[in-house]
């Protein structure tokens, strides 16, 4: 998601942590942007939670 909206080159630094205890997706994304960034980096970063979150929700919706 980060990188569909920025070129890589870019991107100052990224960092994703994720974990996933007791049925519970847990994802913080740091982002920082380019300083003159096209896209608002809250809403690229907020996307990009709610991906991984439909991606697991997907993912256990398929097991069932």
């Amino acid at each position: 998601m980060i990188y569909s909206e920025y070129k890589q080159s870019r991107v100052k630094d990224v960092d994703v942590t994720v974990s996933f205890e007791d049925g519970i997706l847990d994802l913080d994304i740091y982002l920082n942007p380019p300083d003159d960034p096209d896209v608002d980096p809250e809403r690229v970063t907020n996307d990009a939670v709610a991906a991984a979150h439909a991606a697991v929700d997907e993912l256990f919706a398929s097991e069932a």
